[in-house]
């Protein structure tokens, strides 16, 4: 589901069955950090962490500095497919081949370009 400028947690509350919660789900975790649904704070991360645990990745633009930042689980070939996908998009669309895109895993953190993403995936 592209989420364009949209933040990520008001997508999955708007669409809490399409990422596998219900809106009572989400409401219990907010309410156990005694936050109001739909901020950014430690129940919007308990919520995307959990998301990308599930596979699922989160990709976001930085302007400063200026860099995409990708979050994922695990590179698996799955993943490393979406991404080559994703940045193949992305370059068609306009966006320069050299943009940096750090993506985080548990365990690694690694620096790409989204033509190295495009070639080498």
């Amino acid at each position: 589901m592209p989420m364009g400028d949209s933040l990520h947690i008001k997508e999955v509350i708007k669409n809490p069955e399409y990422f596998g919660y219900t809106l009572q789900e989400i409401q219990t975790i907010y309410d156990e950090y005694n936050e109001t649904l739909g901020t950014e704070e430690k129940a919007r991360e308990k919520i995307l962490l959990s998301l990308i645990q599930k596979g699922w990745i989160r990709a976001r633009k930085f302007y400063r500095p200026d860099r995409w930042t990708v979050n994922v689980h695990e590179l698996n070939s799955s993943v490393k497919q979406n991404l080559q996908e994703w940045a193949k998009e992305l370059i068609n669309n306009g966006y320069s081949p050299n943009e940096d895109v750090v993506i985080d895993t548990p365990t690694c953190r690694k620096i790409y370009t989204l033509q190295s993403l495009k070639d080498n995936y």
